[in-house]
């Protein structure tokens, strides 16, 4: 590495300095609320169209619900409400079958 001589040439990492960040919370929280969203498009798409229209073989276990709502959120039209409902209800569903 090039660092320990001018400052010039390499990555000059002894300047670099790692403080942790202060809101951690936020960031995440949105995260979050993305992911549950884009699992509510995928609930709504595979239950609207084929397999087929989302991946390239008409398995119906193909995917999880996140790559299908990332594949087909251009192709769909709803709200942000219909896909929590979405979610709100594949929680309702599972949720007998946990212990």
């Amino acid at each position: 590495m090039r660092d320990h001589g001018s400052k010039v040439y390499g990555c000059s990492l002894r300047d670099a300095r790692i403080t942790p960040p202060k809101r951690t919370g936020q960031p995440l929280l949105i995260l979050a609320i993305a992911c549950l969203l884009l699992c509510g498009v995928g609930a709504i798409a595979k239950g609207r169209f084929r397999p087929s229209a989302r991946c390239s073989t008409n398995r119906p276990r193909q995917c999880s619900l996140d790559p299908i709502g990332l594949i087909m959120r251009a192709r769909m039209q709803g709200t942000p409400q219909q896909g929590l409902a979405a979610v709100r209800g594949l929680s309702e569903a599972v949720a007998p079958n946990r212990g």
